[in-house]
């Protein structure tokens, strides 16, 4: 077997081809990352976001567990028929859909107004900062009174209205 030998020159010029060759292979890995950001970015936080999602269910069926049997204690969800029997628990389901839906809609038709009232400095710039800070927080009131008013309006029987006789 023959050994082959390389001059210094030669050891530089193949360093040389090398890191050329890598720092392309980085380049184009690079383009490929920003190209494929998105894509990228979903398929790393798959796995963070079911955990997430998993522990935000079961963070609330326990609050819900919890809540029910604070009712419970508090006697009421009493069997019907039972003399001062208020509610059952299957009651408590739709109160509880119903809330969170009226929450929803009303943040859903005030938010135009929240955003309308957040850019009130570029629109008049001119009026000074306590005028204009009294203004945004009249249009955000104005904005969750109109949802407010119109969840009501076109509500079915009972649905968005507060539940004042359940102890929270």
């Amino acid at each position: 077997m023959r050994e082959v030998r390389m001059t210094f020159g030669e050891h530089l010029e193949e360093l040389r081809k090398r890191v050329l060759f890598s720092l392309l292979y980085v380049f184009v890995g690079v383009v490929l990352a920003l190209i494929c950001e998105k894509k990228l970015m979903d398929i790393t936080l798959q796995p963070h976001q079911r955990a997430f999602r998993k522990a935000q269910k079961t963070k609330l069926v326990e609050r819900l567990n919890n809540q029910i049997r604070e009712l419970a204690e508090k006697k009421v969800f009493i069997a019907p028929g039972t003399p001062g029997a208020r509610f059952a628990i299957r009651d408590w389901e739709r109160f509880f859909v119903g809330e969170v839906q009226r929450k929803n809609v009303i943040t859903e038709l005030s938010e135009p107004f929240d955003s309308f009232a957040g850019g009130l400095q570029d629109i008049l710039p001119s009026l000074p900062p306590g005028e204009r800070a009294q203004f945004e927080q009249a249009y955000r009131r104005q904005g969750v009174l109109l949802a407010e008013r119109v969840t009501r309006h076109f509500a079915t029987k009972n649905e968005f209205l507060p539940l004042p006789e359940i102890p929270r």
